[in-house]
């Protein structure tokens, strides 16, 4: 039945808005296109549409007779008998005569049919994975995740928020009366039932982005699942179980910017019990609003809110949280924060936002061409460029309000995140004894761009517990590599807070006895510089990590005279930069063209115009037989005017740059691939670093090549792009330990000859390169065996060299080999890394 209804009202607001859009058939084409009116359309047909809902399934479950099918009737006795509905069905007064029929002709309809079991919440989430996109026939609804990253509805699974509430809710009654893991076995408290009613009964809970209220409900769950049922025997107790039902609810609060998504969660909270005081009182405790904006100067009816919303915009000055009357009932802060708030950047994204409105907008890649496009509006089409305006100026307005806010001291950095946020105004909306449950992206315990934010919740004590997930089995209907995690808050009494990563299933949220304990010194060890959380999923990861940073300094440590940079940005330096070459511009180099120990792995070179420049451009691999001729070089598809590039390029003076790539991921067949080049312009792609000392750019690069290296890396990675801070806390064998002589594969030499040799080798084959590799070369060393082995060989013996300057055991070499798979095949494993070749030191 679901489905028949989320196709129902799709139908019945694709005929308003294209009645209300002036479209021309004989032009096929819309005359005038005002955004905010669609947006406004849309939203309040469907709001109307969930309060018929809303007011069917109150009907069902209280049996309530209703006399024929006539809706203004119905709505009529819907309103005095659930007055909280009212909000939503009051959009029916606001239609003309034939959309007024359009909705009596559906209500007719579906009047029969049984609503006890509908899901209002799977029909309105259901309804926000559609956008409207305009075409030659009007606007039509297309399945698009554009519309949700909007307002970054991603909404919680229903058994996620319940085995998150269970967690909490278990540790609480632990801390507070004894009772350990409660819902596990719930009955053999009964003679606590009073203690645990009272704890719970006055403590007030909250979602500042409650959406439909999963989370909300699930509390409710779970005092009906685990509390009433230890309730002793009715006779001998005042309270009935409605009673305590209506007790526990009346202490629940809801914030959301999506009114509708409010009244939701408000309708199904509100239908639990049918005391008339505690529905006025929770009535009162839903606010809609936007929590990140500050109080408003310009305080404005909630009726002018809504329209502000339902016309698209979430960010907007006017749109500040008012707590009104109450706001004396919180001032000690609530005992408990729940939710899932939105994992958002706040930021203007024009493909997305013009998509609905300006197709051809959103097509064009550039943004200098989108710009153009764009100014054009102001003739064509004057109602969407006014949206346009409007749209952006309030969002940069509200950015600037969040910024100056003493809520978000330590979040409101950089370009805003509001997961970050929100977990800062949680953390400052907690009573004394409070705690916070919240999913957020896990980028805010390992992400440096968090920094701010982890240090002042680690400092002051708040992180109880980081469950760290990865949605490798769909819990969200995101890309199954993001990870997310459940962050507990609240005064913790402990020098450290407990820790789980890898997991994959809510269940797994619950098993005991697994946890990692995190100090503050243990990351000040393993992120000196950021202070941060690695991605370690084990104990096993952690020791490693630990023992690693014991033994060795880091690369900032060791390595001080790093240079760094990243200096070509296609979209900042576009007026620079050509499709084709000419005398006054030079090439860019890309990350595609990197590889191993390769400046050469592939080109542009035969790759066809449009693919050459799409969205998503492939390279060619240059053929191994290809690269014999050592002329032969990638062909890049831009080129960078020489006179720009010499005022990027000033403060770097070295002839050679160690260059890798920059866009990269942790479940990759390798995640650090680099190379030395002569210094040359770059993309955004690619980062370097110089060095005066060629001897050091030989070891870092043999470093960064490393599987060891790269393992670390992989700990420490979160996103897609290997930062200089990142590569700057990885721990790094001293220099020192190069110098160690060694006998390897027969032949006597220090461990930095064996490399340098091998390093050469690698080299080599790039014209560019020649001068280089002879340069670090160790004379006399005897090459002849090393000119027959192949390069996956050769690198192999980089790899066991670099793990004797770790100090690394085999027993542990070997899992580290095995966690590149798709690098390291079993085979090669057993072919190059035999015990025949294993180094032995001179005595």
């Amino acid at each position: 039945m679901n489905k028949r209804l989320i196709s129902d009202i799709v139908n019945i607001v694709q005929i308003s808005i294209n009645k209300n859009s002036k479209f021309n058939t004989q032009q096929n084409a819309f005359v005038k296109i005002d955004p905010e009116v669609l947006f406004t359309i849309r939203s309040e047909r469907i709001a109307l549409s969930m309060g018929i809902l809303a007011s069917l399934n109150f009907r069902d479950n209280k049996r309530i007779a209703l006399d024929g099918t006539d809706l203004l009737n119905h709505i009529k006795v819907f309103k005095e008998k659930t007055p909280w509905v009212s909000v939503l069905l009051n959009y029916y007064f606001k239609l003309d005569t034939s959309e007024q029929e359009l909705f009596n002709k559906w209500y007719i309809e579906i009047y029969p049919l049984c609503y006890n079991e509908i899901s209002l919440s799977m029909i309105y989430e259901s309804l926000l994975s559609y956008e409207w996109i305009l075409d030659e026939t009007g606007f039509h609804v297309k399945s698009d995740k554009s519309s949700r990253n909007r307002s970054g509805s991603y909404y919680t699974p229903e058994y996620l928020a319940e085995i998150s509430i269970r967690k909490v809710l278990d540790q609480k009654l632990e801390e507070k009366l004894g009772i350990s893991q409660f819902s596990f076995n719930p009955l053999q408290y009964k003679l606590q039932f009073n203690d645990i009613v009272t704890l719970l009964t006055s403590s007030k809970i909250i979602d500042f982005s409650c959406g439909t209220g999963h989370f909300l409900k699930a509390v409710i769950d779970y005092i009906n699942k685990y509390i009433l049922p230890l309730q002793p025997d009715p006779e001998n107790i005042s309270d009935t179980q409605e009673d305590l039902i209506s007790l526990f609810i009346s202490n629940i609060w809801g914030v959301d910017i999506d009114f509708i998504a409010l009244e939701i969660a408000k309708n199904e909270i509100l239908s639990l019990t049918d005391d008339r005081d505690v529905q006025q009182k929770i009535n009162g405790q839903f606010i809609h609003g936007n929590p990140l904006i500050p109080t408003p100067f310009n305080i404005i009816a909630d009726e002018e809110k809504r329209k502000l919303t339902a016309a698209g915009f979430l960010y907007h000055t006017d749109l500040g949280l008012i707590w009104g009357e109450r706001e004396d009932e919180i001032k000690d802060g609530f005992e408990l924060v729940v939710g899932n708030p939105p994992w958002e950047k706040l930021r203007f994204e024009e493909k997305s936002f013009f998509r609905p409105w300006a197709p051809h907008i959103s097509k064009l890649n550039k943004k200098d061409d989108r710009a153009k496009e764009i100014e054009k509006l102001k003739q064509s089409q004057p109602r969407i460029y006014g949206y346009y305006e409007k749209y952006v100026s309030q969002l940069e307005a509200s950015k600037e309000l969040i910024k100056g806010s003493t809520l978000f001291r330590n979040s409101a950095v950089g370009e805003l995140n509001t997961y970050a946020l929100f977990t800062e105004l949680a953390s400052s909306f907690i009573s004394l004894e409070g705690r916070v449950c919240y999913i957020v992206k896990s980028a805010i315990i390992v992400s440096p761009v968090n920094e701010g934010i982890f240090k002042f919740l680690l400092t002051q004590n708040l992180i109880i517990g980081c469950f760290d997930f990865v949605n490798r089995k769909n819990i969200f209907a995101i890309d199954n590599r993001e990870r997310f995690c459940v962050l507990i808050l609240g005064e913790n009494h402990n020098n450290y807070f407990h820790y789980k990563s890898g997991l994959t299933s809510p269940d797994e949220l619950l098993v005991n006895g697994e946890d990692l304990h995190i100090t503050s010194d243990i990351l000040n060890l393993l992120n000196p510089l950021t202070g941060m959380l690695p991605s370690v999923t084990d104990p096993m990861e952690l020791t490693f990590l630990t023992r690693m940073h014991t033994l060795h300094p880091v690369l900032e440590g060791e390595f001080p005279d790093c240079k760094y940079g990243r200096l070509v940005h296609f979209t900042n330096h576009a007026d620079f930069i050509d499709r084709e070459p000419q005398e006054d511009n030079i090439p860019i180099y890309e990350g595609k063209f990197i590889e191993l120990y390769d400046g050469r792995y592939s080109t542009y070179e035969g790759v066809e115009f449009s693919e050459r420049y799409g969205n998503k451009a492939s390279s060619i691999v240059i053929p191994e037989n290809k690269k014999e001729d050592s002329s032969i070089l990638p062909t890049s598809r831009y080129f960078i005017k020489k006179i720009k590039w010499k005022s990027l390029n000033k403060n770097y003076i070295e002839y050679y740059s160690l260059m890798w790539r920059s866009l990269t991921s942790a479940s990759n067949r390798r995640t650090t691939i680099s190379t030395i080049l002569p210094h040359c312009p770059a993309s955004q792609s690619v980062q370097f670093l110089q060095l005066e000392s060629k001897k050091s750019l030989t070891i870092l690069l043999s470093l960064f090549n490393s599987v060891i290296f790269d393992y670390m890396v992989r700990l420490k990675l979160n996103g897609i792009d290997l930062t200089q801070k990142i590569l700057k806390q990885i721990a790094v064998p001293s220099i020192k330990r190069f110098e160690k002589p060694i006998n390897f594969d027969g032949v006597n030499a220090t461990i930095y000859d064996h490399i340098a040799s091998r390093v050469a080798l690698l080299l080599g084959n790039d014209e560019r390169m020649i001068t280089f590799s002879n340069e670090i070369m160790p004379i006399k060393y005897p090459v002849k065996q090393l000119q027959c082995a192949n390069r996956k060989q050769i690198i192999a013996e980089i790899d066991q060299l670099i793990a004797l300057t770790y100090d690394i055991d085999e027993a542990t070499f070997k899992i580290i080999l095995s966690s590149f798979p798709s690098f390291y095949s079993e085979h090669e494993v057993n072919q190059y890394f035999d015990k025949e070749k294993q180094a032995r030191p001179l005595s």
